[in-house]
């Protein structure tokens, strides 16, 4: 994976969290651990990142769906597990 690859999933991350925070705004964890989400959290799956194609998909279903959307609810559900 190259430097644009990362930076692009990074960027991502960031705005899959950002969403979040903004739809579950009564919970402190997107904006007190956000650094940490995107590195090492809610994101990240048996040690492997997933891919661009499907972070886009969160983001955008985040995006359209809200707070009603199954990726929100996955997303939040992995937060309060943690």
């Amino acid at each position: 994976m190259d430097d644009d690859q990362i930076d692009a999933i990074i960027l991502l991350k960031r705005e899959i969290i950002e969403r979040m925070s903004q739809l579950d705004p009564d919970n402190p964890i997107w904006n007190d651990q956000k650094d940490h989400l995107v590195a090492h959290g809610i994101l990240k799956t048996n040690g492997a990142e997933y891919t661009m194609r499907t972070l886009e998909r969160w983001r955008d279903n985040l995006n359209s769906s809200g707070a009603n959307s199954a990726v929100f609810k996955q997303i939040k559900n992995a937060s309060a597990s943690r």
